[in-house]
């Protein structure tokens, strides 16, 4: 892809791989902005995965709605 709103190198992302962006992305955020937010510190928690290994974030609950989000952003 070679756009400004792209990175060098882009490539496709596993849901897996896209959901840890996604909450490296929103940690940055709540420590740049938020950190007295106890709800996105719980939120953060909730999405916490086992670094090595492919499973889902602690709470399953999350990760189903990670899932919908995947398809709801293929379907526009």
């Amino acid at each position: 892809m070679n756009s400004k709103w792209a990175i060098d190198g882009e490539r496709a992302l596993s849901s897996l791989n896209a959901f840890d962006a996604m909450r490296a992305f929103l940690e940055a955020y709540w420590e740049r902005e938020f950190k007295q937010s106890d709800d996105m510190a719980v939120l953060l928690g909730s999405l916490n995965r086992v670094p090595v290994s492919d499973t889902p974030p602690l709470d399953i609950a999350l990760w189903h709605d990670w899932l919908k989000a995947i398809q709801k952003s293929q379907h526009k």
